[in-house]
């Protein structure tokens, strides 16, 4: 008779016959080391695959970017992945959920911007068109 553990390995060894991406092989490899049995339950829902982990761990890691760059260790990768497989898909169908909605953390209030306007001070030039029309040397640097 075969484990939970044998039928999730067997679920993703299929995802992996189609195109993937090298990530989905990582993680993978790191899954069927695992011990976790409510993990390999998450890997068996239908909705769940590899390719949704992947997805899960990148939106994960966009979280964290700064500046468009975002450095992520491998394990917080394989704890975003556990997570996805352990979190409950949320189904809506006739206006009930089928299962349980996690709990949603508080939004932060929006912070308010607050504009400064600096005193704009009008640009008057060093010297006047009369004097520099009476044959003085004109500098580039006068009309800044």
């Amino acid at each position: 008779m075969k484990t939970v553990k044998e039928y999730a390995i067997k679920k993703m060894e299929t995802e992996l016959l189609e195109e993937h991406a090298e990530i989905e092989q990582a993680l993978f490899d790191w899954l069927v080391q695992q011990e976790d049995e409510a993990l390999f339950n998450g890997i068996l829902e239908e909705q769940k695959s590899l390719a949704n982990a992947r997805k899960y761990a990148y939106s994960q890691a966009f979280k964290n970017q700064v500046g468009g760059c975002a450095m992520v260790k491998d394990e917080d990768v394989y704890v975003w992945t556990a997570e996805y497989y352990k979190t409950p898909i949320i189904v809506a169908t006739k206006g009930e959920l089928t299962k349980e909605k996690k709990a949603e953390k508080p939004k932060k209030a929006p912070q308010k911007c607050e504009n400064t306007v600096k005193n704009v001070v009008d640009f008057q030039p060093k010297t006047t068109t009369d004097n520099m029309m009476k044959g003085e040397q004109l500098d580039l640097l006068d009309f800044l």
